[in-house]
């Protein structure tokens, strides 16, 4: 049996679509805000950075207050854009099926980047394995689910006019 382990640093968010998958194991930790956060190339694009970091530092704010406390629950203000560590053990089956999921086109920037570089990692170690993930995407797209939206909007216009 072939088994990976992976150091992970991502935003919240992330972490969750990568939880859903559950035939890995993960060893985390409370959510803080302790590991900052990355502000995300579309908020920059839109002009809302200001809102955005104001947004950031005020769920700091009110997590640093409620953790004195009560630590368990101060997580639930966290914003999920804080960055948030942990590990994930899984094995090859597992791999193939998530970097295959989680590097199609439409998938987001933050998880589509972490599974190509997961896939790069299992390749340097087992090039031969890592042959049988064979629908790994390693392209870089720009707005990624754009497309798709665009293709639902066309389809549903069709069916309504």
């Amino acid at each position: 049996m072939v088994e990976y382990t992976f150091d992970l640093i991502n935003n919240f968010g992330m972490f969750r679509d990568f939880h859903r998958h559950r035939v890995l194991t993960m060893e985390r930790q409370l959510l803080t805000t302790q590991h900052g956060f990355k502000m995300p190339d579309e908020v920059s694009i839109l002009g809302i950075d200001k809102d955005f970091e104001d947004c950031m530092y005020k769920s700091k704010e009110v997590f640093n207050m409620i953790r004195k406390k009560y630590p368990p629950q101060a997580q639930y203000v966290v914003n999920f854009a804080y960055n948030y560590p942990y590990f994930m053990r899984l094995n090859l089956r597992e791999a193939c099926h998530l970097i295959e999921l989680r590097t199609v086109p439409q998938g987001h920037v933050d998880y589509r980047n972490v599974a190509q570089n997961m896939f790069k990692e299992i390749k340097k170690v087992h090039p031969n394995l890592s042959k049988i993930i064979k629908f790994v995407d390693l392209k870089k797209y720009e707005l990624e689910r754009f497309e798709s939206e665009k293709r639902t909007e066309e389809k549903k216009r069709k069916h309504e006019g």
